[in-house]
Protein backbone atom coordinates (compact mmCIF):
# COMPACT_ATOMS: atom_id res chain seq x y z
CA UNK A 1 0.00 0.00 0.00
CA UNK A 2 1.47 3.20 -1.25
CA UNK A 3 1.35 6.38 1.54
CA UNK A 4 1.18 9.71 0.69
CA UNK A 5 2.49 12.06 3.56
CA UNK A 6 1.73 16.30 3.11
CA UNK A 7 4.59 18.54 4.65
CA UNK A 8 2.53 21.20 6.69
CA UNK A 9 4.49 24.48 5.44
CA UNK A 10 1.72 26.70 7.06
CA UNK A 11 0.92 27.30 11.10
CA UNK A 12 -2.12 25.21 11.83
CA UNK A 13 -3.00 28.10 14.01
CA UNK A 14 -4.60 30.23 11.00
CA UNK A 15 -7.10 27.36 10.26
CA UNK A 16 -10.30 28.25 11.39
CA UNK A 17 -11.64 26.04 14.49
CA UNK A 18 -15.30 24.61 14.85
CA UNK A 19 -16.66 22.93 17.65
CA UNK A 20 -20.20 20.69 16.53
CA UNK A 21 -22.09 19.56 19.40
CA UNK A 22 -24.11 16.27 18.72
CA UNK A 23 -27.75 15.43 19.52
CA UNK A 24 -28.86 12.17 21.57
CA UNK A 25 -28.10 9.07 20.27
CA UNK A 26 -23.82 9.50 20.16
CA UNK A 27 -24.15 8.49 24.20
CA UNK A 28 -22.98 5.46 25.78
CA UNK A 29 -23.15 3.58 29.38
CA UNK A 30 -20.60 5.56 31.49
CA UNK A 31 -19.73 8.27 28.95
CA UNK A 32 -17.57 11.15 30.42
CA UNK A 33 -16.86 9.50 33.88
CA UNK A 34 -12.94 8.58 32.98
CA UNK A 35 -12.83 12.78 32.35
CA UNK A 36 -14.43 13.44 35.59
CA UNK A 37 -10.88 13.08 37.14
CA UNK A 38 -10.03 16.50 35.19
CA UNK A 39 -10.70 19.27 36.83
CA UNK A 40 -12.12 21.55 34.26
CA UNK A 41 -14.40 19.09 33.03
CA UNK A 42 -15.64 17.71 36.24
CA UNK A 43 -16.21 21.83 37.48
CA UNK A 44 -18.10 22.23 34.04
CA UNK A 45 -20.05 18.78 34.83
CA UNK A 46 -20.61 19.81 38.41
CA UNK A 47 -22.25 23.36 37.44
CA UNK A 48 -24.42 21.21 34.82
CA UNK A 49 -25.88 18.69 38.05
CA UNK A 50 -25.98 21.84 40.38
CA UNK A 51 -29.02 23.34 37.91
CA UNK A 52 -30.53 20.12 37.19
CA UNK A 53 -30.85 18.89 40.42
CA UNK A 54 -32.40 22.90 41.51
CA UNK A 55 -34.63 22.81 38.30
CA UNK A 56 -35.60 18.60 38.32
CA UNK A 57 -34.12 16.96 41.11
CA UNK A 58 -31.93 14.81 39.11
CA UNK A 59 -28.41 14.10 39.19
CA UNK A 60 -26.27 14.35 35.94
CA UNK A 61 -23.07 13.58 37.59
CA UNK A 62 -24.87 9.86 39.22
CA UNK A 63 -26.74 9.66 35.89
CA UNK A 64 -23.16 9.50 34.20
CA UNK A 65 -21.69 7.36 36.70
CA UNK A 66 -24.31 4.88 36.54
CA UNK A 67 -24.96 1.52 34.92
CA UNK A 68 -27.55 2.81 32.23
CA UNK A 69 -27.15 3.87 28.72
CA UNK A 70 -29.76 6.41 28.76
CA UNK A 71 -31.61 6.49 25.92
CA UNK A 72 -35.06 8.66 26.94
CA UNK A 73 -35.65 12.59 26.38
CA UNK A 74 -34.94 12.58 30.71
CA UNK A 75 -31.81 11.25 30.80
CA UNK A 76 -30.09 11.51 27.95
CA UNK A 77 -30.30 15.46 27.55
CA UNK A 78 -28.81 16.71 30.77
CA UNK A 79 -26.39 14.63 30.43
CA UNK A 80 -25.16 14.86 26.75
CA UNK A 81 -25.56 18.69 27.42
CA UNK A 82 -23.01 18.31 30.56
CA UNK A 83 -20.42 15.88 28.82
CA UNK A 84 -20.69 18.38 25.46
CA UNK A 85 -19.94 21.57 27.59
CA UNK A 86 -16.85 19.73 30.07
CA UNK A 87 -15.37 18.66 26.72
CA UNK A 88 -15.55 22.22 25.29
CA UNK A 89 -14.44 23.24 28.97
CA UNK A 90 -11.17 20.96 28.54
CA UNK A 91 -10.42 22.04 24.79
CA UNK A 92 -10.32 25.76 25.84
CA UNK A 93 -8.41 25.16 28.78
CA UNK A 94 -6.01 24.14 26.52
CA UNK A 95 -5.86 27.01 24.75
CA UNK A 96 -8.19 25.43 21.57
CA UNK A 97 -11.17 28.50 21.15
CA UNK A 98 -13.90 28.09 18.60
CA UNK A 99 -14.10 30.04 16.05
CA UNK A 100 -17.48 28.60 14.88
CA UNK A 101 -20.07 27.12 16.93
CA UNK A 102 -23.05 24.59 15.74
CA UNK A 103 -25.64 22.02 17.45
CA UNK A 104 -27.95 19.82 16.58
CA UNK A 105 -30.92 18.99 18.43
CA UNK A 106 -29.19 18.63 22.39
CA UNK A 107 -26.16 20.24 20.68
CA UNK A 108 -28.02 23.23 19.94
CA UNK A 109 -28.54 23.94 23.35
CA UNK A 110 -24.97 23.48 24.37
CA UNK A 111 -24.07 25.75 20.96
CA UNK A 112 -26.24 28.68 22.73
CA UNK A 113 -24.61 28.20 26.15
CA UNK A 114 -20.73 27.65 24.65
CA UNK A 115 -21.64 31.06 22.43
CA UNK A 116 -22.42 33.53 25.62
CA UNK A 117 -26.37 33.41 23.85
CA UNK A 118 -27.81 32.48 27.38
CA UNK A 119 -26.53 31.55 31.03
CA UNK A 120 -26.39 27.72 31.74
CA UNK A 121 -29.37 28.27 34.13
CA UNK A 122 -31.85 29.32 31.74
CA UNK A 123 -30.40 26.28 28.92
CA UNK A 124 -31.12 23.99 31.58
CA UNK A 125 -34.44 25.29 32.20
CA UNK A 126 -35.01 25.24 28.51
CA UNK A 127 -33.95 22.02 28.24
CA UNK A 128 -35.39 20.36 30.59
CA UNK A 129 -38.71 21.76 29.99
CA UNK A 130 -37.87 20.11 26.45
CA UNK A 131 -37.43 17.01 27.88
CA UNK A 132 -40.70 16.80 29.83
CA UNK A 133 -42.35 18.18 26.35
CA UNK A 134 -40.86 14.51 24.35
CA UNK A 135 -41.55 12.72 27.49
CA UNK A 136 -45.02 13.44 26.52
CA UNK A 137 -45.21 12.33 22.96
CA UNK A 138 -46.66 8.72 23.63
CA UNK A 139 -47.60 8.67 19.84
CA UNK A 140 -44.61 7.83 17.27
CA UNK A 141 -44.38 9.83 14.65
CA UNK A 142 -43.48 9.75 11.19
CA UNK A 143 -41.79 11.26 8.19
CA UNK A 144 -42.53 11.73 4.73
CA UNK A 145 -40.11 12.75 1.51
CA UNK A 146 -41.53 13.83 -1.78
CA UNK A 147 -39.25 14.26 -4.83
CA UNK A 148 -41.50 17.02 -6.77
CA UNK A 149 -40.36 19.99 -8.44
CA UNK A 150 -40.62 23.80 -6.77
CA UNK A 151 -43.74 24.49 -9.30
CA UNK A 152 -45.37 20.91 -8.45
Amino acid sequence: MEMTVYKITKPLTKRKTAFVFSGIGAQWKKMGTGLLEADVFQKAVEKCDREFRRIAGISVTEMLSGETVHSQSVTANPCMLAVQLGLAAMLEQRGIRPDGIIGHSTGEFAATCLSGVLPLETICEILWQHCLLMKGITTPGAMAHLSVSEEQ
